[in-house]
């Protein structure tokens, strides 16, 4: 009897643990397009190829580009622009950087842009968006506490006031420039306001120059606790006078950082949670499937528009 049940519980695993072949068709290779075009940088996008799984993949910095493809911009549908390819830039803040890129043309708040991208091989790709309105940072009050050494932090009010009767999202980031020798990163900052929905994490990146380590470049939410209010969004960040917060002196300098509020669509408010969810499940296997926010038609990706309102504070170095 003993030796009949382990037979069954023998038989029993064999069948569980039977490889099963799952076929998944490959429907081909489809363009992507990622861009937030923002009324601070000249019109830019990323333009690269879908993935199948069997495709080699080099890792996620490393995403295959396009040096021929055609990108058109239309305002209103009317032509504007065809951007150009540039080399990628390998400095990386956060996402692949924009291999496409306008000479002279910025995007207008309130206007309406359209994207179309051909590429011998894959079917045409579009995508529309609009650049919200612009809502201003009114104020930026400061309070600041020394902690140790060079050490400090900084607790900020970010006043603002939302438009009345519509909907409107926003995503908020802070950014560190060191006057010099020059260098620029997003910075690691806490925001516990209670009107915080999503927040963009990282845990390591590239600024412009050289490499910084952070945790969050940003925080977005809607109005939905806000609509037509005046408001103060809170926020704190630490600050320190040493070379990327590692403990080797440097000579004296300055800081400038630039309180960025920026306007953001509804699709790219979307994007956002979407791309949180997938982060939160895709290394769990029998998780839900997250399929991540797409508005391009015949493709891949995210193209949004956005408005920045920018206020900034100077901070020298104190250092005896």
């Amino acid at each position: 009897m003993k030796h009949l049940l382990l037979n069954s519980l023998f038989l029993l695993l064999v069948c569980a643990c039977q490889k099963e072949n799952v076929e998944i068709p490959d429907t081909g290779r489809k363009l992507v397009i990622n861009g937030l075009i923002t009324t601070d940088s000249l019109l830019n996008v990323r333009i690269s190829p879908s993935y199948f799984f069997k495709d080699i993949y080099m890792g996620w910095a490393t995403f295959p580009e396009f040096d021929s493809a055609d990108v058109r911009f239309y305002r209103s549908n009317t032509f504007l622009d065809s951007l150009n390819y540039s080399v990628q830039n390998n400095n990386y803040d956060v996402y692949p950087s924009s291999n496409y890129m306008s000479n002279n043309i910025y995007p207008l708040p309130g206007n309406e842009y359209k994207i179309i991208v051909k590429r011998t091989g894959f079917p045409d790709a579009t995508a529309t968006t609009i650049i919200p309105e612009l809502v201003k940072i009114e104020k930026v009050d400061t309070s600041r506490i020394d902690v140790s050494g060079s050490n400090f932090i900084m607790n900020c009010k970010i006043e603002f006031t939302d438009p009345p009767g519509e909907k409107n999202y926003y995503l908020f980031n802070i950014i560190k420039i060191r006057i010099f020798p020059w260098w620029r990163a997003y910075l690691a900052f806490d925001c516990h306001d209670p009107v915080i929905e999503e927040e963009l994490c990282s845990n390591s990146g590239s600024g412009s120059i050289s490499s910084v380590v952070y945790d969050k470049f940003g925080f977005a939410f809607s109005d939905k606790l806000i609509d037509g209010k005046k408001y103060s969004l809170n926020v704190s960040f630490k600050g320190s006078y040493w070379y990327n917060d590692i403990y080797y002196p440097i000579p004296k300098t300055s800081y400038i950082y630039y309180f960025r509020l920026i306007s953001i669509t509804e699709d790219y408010f979307k994007f956002i949670q979407t791309l949180n969810l997938f982060n939160a499940t895709y290394m769990n296997p029998l998780a839900e499937p997250v399929m991540v926010y797409s508005n391009v038609s015949g493709g891949y990706g995210i193209f949004a528009g956005a408005a920045v309102s920018t206020d900034s504070i100077f901070l020298h170095d104190l250092r005896k």
